[in-house]
């Protein structure tokens, strides 16, 4: 579900109140999309369990990462814990690719 700024605001407060929505039928978990990144918001479990996540992609390799409870986490950190994940996943992937030849490990050819 996508929420402005304004709306998730309003449900990081309804859920530290002790109120956060509830999961609609027989689903196990509602998402709620915040537009300060692509694949960041707040997925909410049908316990009342309510965390930060960051999915991404990269070479059609899918990912989530959870950043933390909404109760102690809030919007600014995780935005900003969202960024580091999405940076570190970029690095660590291209350094990975391109490795220099003098990073090789030494030893006997192949």
């Amino acid at each position: 579900m996508e929420c402005d700024i304004k709306g998730i605001r309003k449900l990081v407060k309804r859920i530290r109140d002790g109120k956060p929505p509830a999961v609609a039928g027989d689903k196990f978990e509602d998402v709620y999309r915040d537009p300060a990144l692509p694949g960041f918001g707040i997925r909410v479990l049908h316990t009342g369990a309510a965390s930060w996540f960051v999915h991404y992609k990269r070479l059609g390799r899918q990912g989530k990462v959870t950043l933390g409870d909404v109760r102690v986490l809030d919007r600014e950190q995780a935005v900003e814990a969202a960024r580091d994940v999405m940076s570190w996943r970029r690095s660590s992937f291209a350094s990975s690719i391109r490795r220099p030849p003098s990073a090789r490990p030494c030893g006997p050819p192949r």
